[in-house]
């Protein structure tokens, strides 16, 4: 795909950055569908999926969603990555996804007792246009631990994945971590251990083209994304049998890797990030018109250094964040 940003001479200084290093600046006020994916840095395993990680990924989640009202449709966290489906109409997603990713970082590196960065780069967000393409990125996210083949089956993987939660039709994805620390100091005993077991629960929203739908049209959705799943572990099982490569770890040995430790191979970006995901139709639409914005953007942006009056943005865009403006027209 071309820099989206050809089609008009003001879009210049956003078409010569490569789509997948720069965070999207617009989206449409009515957007709501977005497919969010973001790394630890150096690909370290910093999300190892044991009780505790689990816990505070579970609670950013819960707490993020609550504070900022995005919905939270899917998601997967692997021990260096993560992927999620999220509404986000009448939301600020990057004051949702900074909240977030602040909440895990925090909490994280002082578990690790590390410092610096935690995250890799700026998380990267896609519009999703279309029924077909939001659910085939909810299997497309859930289908992280297989693809990456982790685990020979989705509802194997020890981490924090809704899979199992969504065709099972539950509301919401639980995460449990026993306080032995609290519980050690406290001298209490076994009995009161249950005292000491502190809870997260991340609600899940159904896609809206599901809200409504009877008991039995839920259950056959529910069973095609099974299915679905299924003939993605065949595939890629195959595949590692044609290749003769060894037995997957067990599942629970992901509990105990080193957080600092690396991918034995790196997978590199084969492709460049969608603009979009829907029918060829929709997505050249959207980058007809995120080119118009943009470009919009960039007349609004360039009055505001040359004269320094915040001048009106286009609706949808997120402005340079600008400490104390002369005046608001």
């Amino acid at each position: 795909m071309q820099p989206l940003l050809r089609l008009t001479q003001h879009a210049a200084p956003f078409a010569d950055k490569r789509p997948d290093m720069a965070r999207r600046r617009h989206f449409a006020p009515d957007q709501d569908l977005v497919h969010v994916s973001f790394k630890c840095v150096g690909d370290a395993f910093l999300m190892r999926p044991d009780a505790y990680t689990s816990f505070v990924i579970a609670s950013a989640l819960e707490q993020a969603a609550e504070k900022y009202g995005v919905r939270i449709h899917a998601f997967c966290f692997v021990s260096n990555h993560a992927h999620l489906l999220v509404g986000i109409q009448g939301c600020r997603l990057d004051s949702f996804m900074q909240y977030l990713k602040s909440l895990i970082a925090l909490a994280l590196n002082l578990h690790r007792e590390r410092d610096g960065a935690f995250f890799k780069r700026r998380y990267r967000a896609e519009p999703i246009l279309s029924v077909e393409a939001a659910v085939g990125i909810e299997q497309y996210v859930h289908q992280q631990a297989v693809k990456h083949e982790l685990v020979e089956r989705a509802v194997e993987w020890p981490g924090l994945c809704s899979y199992r939660a969504v065709i099972e039709g539950r509301a919401s994805v639980e995460a449990s971590w026993f306080d032995d620390e609290r519980w050690r100091e406290a001298g209490a005993s076994r009995r009161d251990r249950a005292r000491f077991v502190r809870m997260a629960s991340v609600p899940l929203t159904p896609l809206p083209h599901r809200v409504g739908l009877t008991d039995r049209e839920l259950r056959a959705q529910r069973r095609a994304l099974e299915e679905n799943m299924k003939d993605v572990e065949a595939a890629v099982a195959r595949e590692r049998r044609d290749e003769g490569a060894r037995r997957l770890p067990k599942p629970s040995s992901y509990t105990t890797q080193d957080p600092n430790g690396l991918p034995a191979r790196r997978r590199e970006q084969k492709t460049p990030q969608p603009y979009a995901h829907g029918s060829d139709a929709q997505v050249q639409a959207y980058e007809q018109a995120y080119a118009e914005v943009m470009a919009a953007y960039d007349i609004a942006s360039e009055r505001y250094r040359e004269t320094g009056v915040l001048c009106p943005f286009p609706a949808g865009t997120f402005p340079p964040r600008i400490p104390t403006p002369r005046e608001v027209l």
